[in-house]
């Protein structure tokens, strides 16, 4: 009886310890919508440095990109296979926490609305939608969007500039 209670105390410590240190990562984190990833600012912006905490994906983040990798349409094929390179890279980049989340909701956005609220952490999206439902919901939304718009250069009216075509269009007088 001893040595069972004894095991039984030594698995309780260690799941309490990897519940601790589970805490520690995600207090910090930020949250991932699939418009983010499939944009792929996000990679550049960690590229630079300027966001050097965890993120997290969720599960069906990444079975929503697996179904649009596998979409018949060329245009969705190709973003779904975007985000899913982003997800490798930001891997590679940084810590990215892949949590099992028990839930009964198909929808990813409740999924990840439920999420952020119960883990107390930002969400990083570009869904406009999903954004405001966050916003009322008490959630710190981090929008990709505004971060490129606060960063863009000001120009003064009569100042010149010049612009380098770097590649043709596909109408003409496009590039």
């Amino acid at each position: 009886k001893r040595i069972q209670q004894a095991r039984r105390e030594k698995q309780r410590m260690k799941a309490d310890e990897k519940s601790v240190k589970e805490k520690q990562e995600i207090e910090n984190a930020i949250l991932l919508d699939t418009s983010v990833l499939i944009d792929g600012r996000i990679l550049d912006v960690v590229k630079t440095g300027f966001l050097d905490r965890p993120f997290v994906v969720t599960q069906n983040v990444i079975n929503e990109l697996q179904k649009l990798s596998d979409n018949k349409n060329k245009v969705k094929r190709s973003r779904g296979r975007m985000g899913l390179d982003v997800i490798k890279e930001l891997k590679k980049r940084t810590n990215v926490i892949v949590p099992d989340i028990k839930t009964k909701e198909k929808d990813v956005d409740s999924t990840l609305i439920e999420y952020a609220k119960e883990k107390k952490i930002k969400l990083m999206t570009l869904d406009f939608n999903l954004n405001k439902v966050a916003k009322v919901s008490g959630i710190t939304v981090l929008n990709v969007n505004d971060l490129i718009n606060a960063l863009k250069t000001v120009l003064l009216p009569g100042e010149e500039f010049s612009v380098k075509i770097l590649q043709q269009g596909k109408e003409k007088k496009q590039g």
